[in-house]
């Protein structure tokens, strides 16, 4: 009586490589870059900032002490960005799994490239004032440069967005 062979054709490698699963993939202001106090933004911290804006600010809610009547419509730029573009991540998903499971690039490093390209793709959006609702006219008078483009006067909140891929603790 024979017994059966298991061959083992590249099974053991594709589930191995697979490791993309294994990380945590996130976009946007961080705890670390977040906590620093932002320039122009009476004491709040670009955490506080990207918050605000993401949400939006309803009356009677003020950010500040000083002013707590202020109104701020929400101006979502991660949300927004997953309701506009997140079927393309996913395939940009698929695509790096396939390729990890080809062997063809490594788990962290398709890891790393999706944060990357998520970082862009919020970026691009925010520069490119993709961001709705426009500002209204007082607003774009006392910016510094008289910019019309929503979250980008200073460019630090735009900085402080970043992709981290990091391996699940």
């Amino acid at each position: 009586m024979k017994g059966v062979r298991d061959t083992d054709r590249g099974y053991r490698k594709v589930i191995t490589n697979i490791g993309i699963l294994d990380h945590d993939i996130t976009v946007g202001v961080h705890a670390d870059e977040g906590a620093a106090v932002h320039r122009d933004g009476g004491g709040m911290t670009i955490a506080e900032i990207a918050e605000a804006h993401e949400f939006g600010i309803p009356e009677g809610a003020g950010p500040t002490d000083q002013d707590p009547s202020a109104i701020l419509p929400e101006r979502s730029f991660i949300r927004s960005w997953v309701d506009q573009d997140g079927g393309e991540f996913l395939n940009e998903i698929s695509h790096q799994c396939n390729a990890v499971a080809a062997g063809k690039k490594t788990a962290p490093v398709a890891a790393k490239q999706l944060a990357v390209r998520a970082e862009g793709q919020v970026k691009k959006r925010m520069i490119r004032g993709e961001i709705t609702p426009k500002l209204s006219e007082a607003t774009i008078a006392a910016r510094i440069d008289n910019s019309a483009i929503p979250l980008v006067d200073s460019g630090q909140l735009v900085a402080s967005v970043q992709g981290r891929a990091e391996p699940v603790k």
